[in-house]
């Protein structure tokens, strides 16, 4: 283990509890993210609960299984929360792409409450999710029993924190920039 994929780990871990909770955090919240999987047509309207549970349930596996490998100090369950969030985003991505492509301004619910549409943004954050995915998996495989510092690991852990928190609220700390434009309108 190295500091990097500490690091990296929190990260990915403490934003897919974001992702989850906020979208379960309360009836309202739930039926917003049910409304922007319908928007999105890429699954039959009827469905879009199910995919929408779907997509919780399996954000809410990442976190989970980082945890039990962290708990148990064990590699197997590393790997698949890791694998997990790597093939989340790249499925979240694609979505994103093909909803731009066609011209949607289907809103993001990535963490729940935003009111931006997806777009250029949220392709790039999930690229440095992604990158941070790969960086945590090639950091444990590379170093498998490196030597940490108990001070150095609690700085990572909590840069991985910060982090996801600038992640979550990507799209809040943009418009809070956003000078002289309609930010509704983008």
């Amino acid at each position: 283990m190295s500091y990097a994929a500490i690091g990296c780990e929190s990260l990915i871990g403490i934003t897919f509890v974001l992702a989850a909770l906020s979208k379960v955090r309360d009836r309202a919240s739930f039926n917003a993210f049910v409304d922007a999987v319908r928007g999105l047509g890429v699954t039959p309207r009827r469905r879009a609960d199910r995919v929408a549970v779907a997509a919780v349930g399996a954000e809410a596996a990442v976190p989970l299984l980082l945890g039990i490998a962290l708990a148990g100090r064990t590699a197997a369950p590393l790997v698949a929360g890791l694998v997990t969030a790597l093939a989340l985003l790249t499925v979240f991505t694609a979505i994103i792409l093909v909803s731009m492509r066609h011209g949607d301004r289907v809103t993001c619910r990535c963490f729940g409450a935003s009111g931006t549409p997806m777009g250029w943004r949220h392709v790039a954050r999930n690229a440095l999710l992604s990158t941070a995915v790969l960086v945590a998996l090639v950091s444990e495989s590379a170093s498998p029993g490196a030597r940490i510092d108990a001070g150095g690991a609690a700085i990572a852990a909590a840069t991985g924190c910060v982090a996801a928190l600038l992640v979550a609220f990507l799209d809040d700390i943009v418009d809070l920039f956003a000078v002289g434009r309609d930010v509704a309108s983008r």
